[in-house]
């Protein structure tokens, strides 16, 4: 048992073995290759309203090896990665937010938003406020108006772009904005709403869903050559789209009907060589009892963490091996995982 007083632990504090739940999820670290030993210490903290813990350094000489975090029952709705992957923006509680440097406290951020994100470092944050107008947050601490009527938005990789949904009476504009030339420009039209703008790694790209009646379409805009805007699939049951490394493939979530029921898979596509349609057989994982919501690349592109049955579950980018990296029961304590969300490295 650490002493938290001492700051220090004893060779005589052991307290035996580990609980079956902490047991059961560090054999799937070990497993899934997170961590290259078997973990045999673990900390639960409860925090109550804006309970924290004060900064500090636990006795190096104590611990040895990765530290792995798992948060539940947090009131956070929203996180974001800023660009360099080094701190989180983070939405609390009444809409207010904060940045969090790991090993640091959070920054209140002085504003109320349903969306945020950080610039690049040194060029300070955007949102979109309640009444629906994007705003960017100088670093200096002054605030601009970008654009009002604003549904979505996204900040391009680097940092120093955006793309946003401008929202009219009868159609949908997204728009790119230069943030250091405070200068905007029209990438994409469409006479449905938008939504799930995603930024290709390489800023070449950028893709989102049109929601018509009854149907979303899978849309991206290429932003070299041509400039054109090529549909990659259509379906009722379209999810939000992720880029993998290349820039050039896409994952995302759909429902399929396959006999009598519709199966939730992952689908991996080619935004330059997009198949002519959707089929089960291009669904992964191929194990029909695996549904698949939320699925993310990893930073290298070697796996996908998606949702099955309110647990977390990693696959091969092939669709092979997936496997559950959570196992809990939620009628013994109430948790959800939603969104999953890899860091940078």
């Amino acid at each position: 048992k650490y002493s938290y007083k001492a700051r220090k632990i004893e060779p005589d504090a052991r307290i035996g073995p580990l609980p079956v739940w902490a047991a059961r999820l560090a054999e799937r670290l070990v497993t899934q290759g997170l961590v290259p030993e078997l973990p045999d210490q673990v900390i639960v903290n409860e925090y109550v309203g804006k309970q924290g813990i004060t900064r500090h350094v636990d006795c190096l000489p104590c611990f040895q090896g990765p530290i792995v975090t798992l948060s539940l029952a947090e009131s956070w709705d929203m996180f974001f990665w800023s660009p360099e992957g080094d701190r989180l923006v983070i939405q609390g509680d009444g809409g207010s937010w904060s940045a969090f440097t790991p090993g640091q406290d959070p920054v209140p951020l002085g504003f109320k938003a349903t969306w945020a994100a950080a610039l690049a470092s040194g060029m300070g944050y955007v949102y979109i406020d309640e009444a629906g107008a994007l705003h960017r947050l100088s670093a200096g601490g002054a605030d601009t108006l970008i654009s009002a009527a604003v549904s979505r938005a996204v900040v391009a990789p680097g940092g120093g772009r955006l793309a946003y949904v401008a929202v009219g009476s009868e159609s949908s504009v997204i728009w790119g904005y230069d943030v250091g030339l405070q200068a905007r420009y029209q990438l994409a039209l469409e006479n449905a709403p938008i939504s799930d703008l995603a930024w290709a790694p390489a800023g070449n790209r950028i893709a989102y869903l049109r929601q018509d009646i009854q149907l979303t379409s899978l849309k991206v805009r290429n932003l070299t050559g041509p400039g054109a805007t090529v549909t990659i699939a259509s379906g009722a049951e379209i999810g939000a789209p992720a880029w993998l490394p290349d820039s050039v493939h896409l994952v995302f979530a759909a429902g399929l009907q396959a006999d009598t029921v519709v199966v939730r898979k992952a689908f991996l596509v080619s935004a330059i060589a997009p198949p002519t349609v959707l089929t089960p057989a291009l669904g992964m994982p191929s194990d029909p009892n695996v549904a698949v919501a939320n699925p993310v690349p990893s930073p290298d592109g070697h796996q996908i963490a998606f949702l099955n049955g309110n647990q977390v579950w990693l696959m091969n980018s092939d669709g092979t091996r997936p496997a559950p990296l959570t196992v809990f029961d939620p009628e013994s304590f109430p948790y959800s995982c939603r969104t999953p969300a890899w860091t940078r490295a």
